[in-house]
């Protein structure tokens, strides 16, 4: 629990306040959007596919391994996923696709059931930066333009929160 609350204080802290200057119409910058309520705004791309009843597919690209959904700001979608022994961050352009740059760092996390090693939370982005909490308990803070790792604090290790979350 200290974890968790230390968690939530910190983004209520220092993730949370930098939102609303830095979200643009059509960001979906954390989960649930910008609002943390599963809403999306008439001006969405989302929403302007589907505004002639027919969903066109722009682009798409295949993922490792996890349950991160991606994130939306400034232009650039985000992933944080796992491939073989790395948690990998990628940022992409929103309407082709086309690649801008890849991070990746060590990850030993292994799923108790054998199921998925892969992250468990959508990455967050807010002041320039996107906050990624993988599996293993590392928290990492990436710079938004270059993907420049800027900290990481091992969570696990810090306040003991548990495996896997």
């Amino acid at each position: 629990m200290a974890f968790m609350r230390w968690f939530v204080q910190f983004l209520l802290g220092v993730a949370v306040p930098g939102l609303p200057a830095t979200v643009r119409a059509g960001d979906w910058p954390q989960f649930l959007g910008p609002g943390r309520d599963g809403r999306a705004s008439g001006n969405t791309p989302l929403i302007r596919a589907f505004a002639d009843g027919e969903a066109k597919i722009l682009w798409q690209r295949k993922c490792g391994s996890g349950f991160a959904g991606p994130v939306i700001s400034g232009g650039q979608v985000y992933i944080f996923h796992r491939e073989a022994g790395d948690s990998v961050l990628e940022s992409m352009d929103l309407g082709t696709g086309k690649p801008r740059w890849r991070r990746s760092w060590p990850c030993a996390y292994r799923d108790d059931f054998g199921f998925d090693d892969g992250p468990r939370s959508a990455p967050a982005v807010s002041g320039g930066r996107i906050f990624c909490y993988g599996a293993d308990g590392l928290l990492t803070a990436v710079d938004a333009e270059d993907g420049t790792v800027r900290w990481q604090r091992d969570m696990a290790k810090e306040v003991g929160s548990p495996k896997g979350f």
